[in-house]
């Protein structure tokens, strides 16, 4: 049972993690800058520019 709950606190936190994951957001560009974009941490494109 140890490790029944165990898993359980685990699945909470990873839920927690993907949650806040989802709130942040990454820039990155190429070519000098002429691509440019932005996704979530959750690897959701948000937009290209």
């Amino acid at each position: 049972m140890k490790m029944l709950k165990q898993v359980q606190q685990m699945q909470d936190r990873m839920a927690k993690v993907q949650a806040e994951l989802e709130s942040e957001t990454v820039e990155a560009s190429a070519g000098g800058g002429a691509v440019r974009v932005i996704a979530t941490g959750a690897q959701k494109v948000v937009s290209v520019v």
